[in-house]
This record gives C-alpha cells, structure tokens and sequence, in this order.
C-alpha cells in the first residue's frame, strides 16, 4: 500500500512549524555496556513520541537481538527533565542499579539492565530543541500542553498518509475522535467513514465495512477483540485493497503482548501497526485540564463563565476516565447545577435550592454506580434534545457540534431515544 502526500498539505505544515518557539528538550543517551550488542547506542529526546518501547519487538524504537528480553519489555518515557522508565510484565523483569523495578524516574548514571544486556543512561548535557507548534488544538482535538503539541506535528504526518494507523490509549483519552479527525483533515475527507466495532465483527461484515469504506476511512474499534476468523480475513483484505481504503484502528489493549500470548495474529500485527499514536492519559497531560474544561464549558452550553470553584476541582482531580469523565462531569454540572459544584449550600443563590434530580436520586440511597448513571442518563436525553432542536434534527451536524466521537453521539442517542 502506497503512502500519497499532497504538496498544498505539506506546505502548510511547513509553514506552521517556521519560526515557532524553541524549547529546551531533555536528550539521553543509552550506551549498551555488556551484552551481546556492546557497544550500541541509542538517543531519546522529547521529538519522540510521548513513550518509546524498549524490546525484541520489530517496531520496537530501541531494538535489541537479547534472547532474554521479551518483546515489548518497558517503556522510556522523558518527563520533567527525567526519564522514567517502566517495565511492562515483562518475563524476566526490569533491574536498575540491580534493584527490580515497576517504575522509576532516572536522571542520568544509572545502569539499566533487562536480560543478559546492561545499559549506561547518560543525560547529555547540551539540550535539543524542538520547534513547538503555537496551536492549542488539532482539528477537534483539544489541548495546549507540551505533551499534546509535541504530537501534533505526527498527527499531521499520520493524516497526510494512506498506510493503516494504530491508535493506542487508556478508555476516554479520544482515540476514536482523533480518528474521525484525521479522516476529516485528510485527503479522503470526501470519503465515506465507516466505523466498524470488532467485538461485533464476523468476516462477511467485516468484508462489507471496506466496500462501504470504499475511497474513503474504515475505523475498526478495539482490534484486538476480533475474532480469529475475522483476523484472517482483515489481513486478506489488506493485502488485496491496494490502497482503496484507509484503515485506522483503535485498542486499548497491549497487540503485542496478544501476539506473545497467541490471541492475535503475528503477520495481521507487522501489517497494520505501520503508523502507531499513543494518546497520553489526562494525569499526564494536566496543563490542558483548564482549556478542555473551559471548552466543554462552551460546547454544551454553559451559561457565562465556568465557575471558579469547579474549574479549581477539575484541576486537581485525577480523572481515571480521561477527557471522557472529565466531559460529562461538566455535562452534569451544566445540566444540574451547583449541586455537582465543591461551594457549600448556604453560599448558592436561593433558586438552587429547589428540589432537583440529584437530591432525589441522593435521597433513594443508591449505590455511586446507579446514583451516577441516572444523573448522567437524564442529562443525555436532555443534552441531545437541545442540540437536535438546535441542528433541526440534523443528526450529522449535532454530533459535529456537540464535541464528542460521532459513534458515541449515536450510541446515547440511540440509549437516550432522543429524537
């Protein structure tokens, strides 16, 4: 399968990156020491990817010939001037300075060793630098953080190609909306999208999703929960389109660690882990919590500014959902008002002490669960009856306002039967 790239498209990301800031980058060398690739040596810096893989792995950044070492066996990842290093179940474990370890941020001198090879971590002392776009989103896509626009310039690359993509990341960290975006950024943006979910896959659907997708983007969700039948015929299909259609996946699952484990096919892998992106988690990207919240304000509907006390809550909160959890919480707050909101009750204006959905569903003594799936099922059904009207009914244009993936817009309004 051919990669195309369109001249006026280059020009433009050339352009965007002319005369940016330059930003100090932390660089460290790996130097392997002893082990059967002495000698090697290997430079992370922060132009990388957000995390770079460290294994036997074929798409590994750091590959090594080990028989020791497992495929994908930690992660290197450079953060606040340190590089933390994470070992990811490996068989045989990750050492530094010879103790075992899950995680830890190193700062230059220590030795790493995974199997039989030991690694010399030398932090360079002369900084790189990188030229940081100035945009604070990329399409739909939201953020400002250091960890988000050093995406973005591969995220422009990953649209302007035709070769398949793989989208890794935690639940709710917008893996499927940053496939929507990079097919309406993309040279197929006149295309069909048709997303296709691989825990429903059969292989005649699965045939039926690319002819559908035909000149345009086929997204399957979830690679790794297609069935082995509908593995072969994926890879069938690959071979044999010739570039007729784009395909972008999306998992939350380790693929290579299914491949180890013998769930998912080894050749289906090399062949659509060609492009990979991993979204980072909100933890990891905390600057960008205020400019989400601040948006998601706008998007639904907020009236005036968001208020202090929430936003001031937003940022100190862990958000295990990512931008998801973050979303609906502001969602809620919207629909049902400060009683989602950290301000003690005698500081709100009298009207909102009226008896409202989350008092009543406080006052049943539900389980958090149900309690929180009632609040967030009635502001769904609200939410999507307000943009409907809004759009006149134009489901198409209601989803692209309300922010969120388009299959997610269906699929509440399909749980909401909002009309």
């Amino acid at each position: 399968m051919s990669s195309t790239v369109a001249t006026p498209e280059t020009s433009t990301i050339e352009r965007r990156f002319v005369d940016t800031p330059k930003l100090e980058l932390t660089r460290v060398t790996l130097e392997i020491t002893s082990g059967p690739e002495r000698g090697r040596r290997f430079v992370i810096d922060e132009e990388m990817a957000a995390r770079v893989f460290i294994g036997r792995s074929a798409i590994a950044s750091v590959r090594l010939q080990d028989p020791l070492v497992s495929r994908r066996h930690a992660a290197l990842e450079l953060t606040d001037g340190a590089l933390r290093i994470t070992d990811l179940a490996s068989r045989d474990g990750t050492f530094v300075n010879g103790l075992r370890i899950e995680s830890i941020l190193a700062t230059g001198g220590e030795v790493l060793r995974i199997g039989n090879t030991e690694i010399a971590i030398h932090r360079d002392a002369k900084p790189s630098s990188l030229a940081l776009t100035e945009i604070d989103h990329f399409g739909r896509v939201v953020g400002q953080s250091r960890e988000m626009r050093r995406l973005y310039g591969l995220f422009e690359r990953v649209t302007l190609s035709d070769e398949p993509v793989v989208i890794t990341g935690e639940t709710g960290t917008g893996k499927e909306l940053l496939a929507e975006v990079i097919h309406e950024m993309g040279p197929r943006a006149s295309g069909p999208f048709v997303v296709l979910g691989a825990a429903q896959s059969k292989p005649d659907t699965l045939g039926a999703a690319f002819d559908e997708a035909a000149e345009g983007t086929l997204l399957i969700d979830e690679l790794s929960e297609l069935d082995t039948e509908s593995q072969a015929e994926l890879l069938r299909r690959l071979r044999e389109d010739d570039g007729c259609t784009r395909v972008v996946v999306t998992t939350q699952r380790d693929l290579e660690r299914d491949v180890e484990s013998g769930t998912f096919r080894e050749d289906l892998y090399y062949r659509i882990a060609v492009l990979n992106v991993e979204l980072p988690p909100l933890r990891r990207r905390k600057g960008d919590i205020e400019i989400l919240a601040r948006h998601f304000w706008t998007t639904f509907g907020g009236q005036g500014p968001i208020p202090k006390a929430f936003l001031i809550r937003a940022t100190c909160s862990e958000w295990p959902g990512n931008v998801r959890e973050l979303a609906n919480a502001i969602a809620m707050r919207i629909a049902h008002g400060a009683e989602l909101d950290i301000r003690p009750l005698d500081s709100r204006d009298e009207g909102e002490h009226a008896k409202s959905l989350v008092e009543t569903v406080l006052d049943a003594d539900l389980s958090f669960p149900e309690a929180r799936r009632r609040v967030l099922a009635d502001f769904e059904g609200r939410y999507l009856e307000r943009i409907l009207e809004k759009h006149h009914g134009n489901v198409t244009r209601a989803a692209a306002a309300s922010g969120i993936a388009r299959r997610y817009f269906y699929a509440i309004r399909q749980r909401t039967k909002a009309r």
